[in-house]
């Protein structure tokens, strides 16, 4: 299928523009038909254009024709909340740390505060949470993101809830050399910047670039950030 519902911009999106802007982002895209996660195919093929396909494998017949048709996405798809956390990262120069921007809707925020649901912030799946915080009214306001300080250092950081357990990856530092860009957001000297997810970046447009170095010590290696 050429088009899916982007998460993140909260809006249908093309494959061709998501391979050139780099969203390549686990759990980002969803099926406009049917919900499920996609993914982009064919990102570098010489020979295929590139699509999306269900990560699940259902690659049917009704998903491929619906979405076949020009400017055609589900009135359900288009309108709904994703039912999903929304994550960004951030870097606050007021305190010079690091941050997750979690956000929900009212209608799970009200959903997950019956049911007693608490997120969880893992560095590793297979770890125990270094951080957890209920979901609620008191907690989240909707659709405004809740800013969690990244205390504990990880290339990836995993989010769940006791609700379903479900480990989802994001990945955040890079490894060697490879900087990672946050965009400014406003004009003071206490910014706000937000991690750039993808491979465009614009020649009129401030940004914060960190990079990752190890220093090296007789017994022991150190890692630390290195701002520009």
């Amino acid at each position: 299928m050429r088009k899916a519902y982007d998460t993140i911009l909260q809006s249908e999106v093309s494959a061709d523009l998501a391979a050139k802007s780099g969203g390549f982002e686990p759990y980002r895209y969803e099926c406009a038909c049917c919900g499920e996660e996609v993914y982009v195919a064919a990102a570098y093929s010489t020979s295929m254009v590139p699509h999306f396909r269900h990560r699940s494998g259902n690659n049917d017949v009704e998903c491929e024709n619906y979405l076949g048709q020009y400017g055609a996405l589900s009135i359900e798809s288009r309108s709904r909340k994703s039912n999903r956390e929304r994550v960004e990262f951030y870097f606050e120069k007021s305190n010079k740390t690091f941050s997750l921007g979690l956000r929900f809707s009212g209608d799970e925020i009200n959903a997950y505060e019956q049911h007693n649901v608490v997120f969880e912030l893992r560095s590793s799946a297979a770890e125990q949470a270094f951080f957890t915080l209920p979901i609620n009214n008191t907690n989240f306001a909707p659709d405004a993101p809740t800013l969690i300080p990244i205390n504990k250092f990880s290339f990836s950081y995993f989010l769940s809830n006791t609700l379903n357990g479900t480990k989802r990856k994001y990945d955040f530092f890079k490894s060697g050399n490879t900087p990672i860009f946050f965009k400014l957001q406003g004009n003071d000297s206490d910014y706000k910047a937000k991690l750039v997810r993808g491979a465009v970046l614009y020649t009129n447009v401030p940004y914060f670039v960190v990079f990752r170095i190890n220093i090296q010590y007789r017994k022991k290696s150190a890692s630390l950030m290195k701002y520009m």
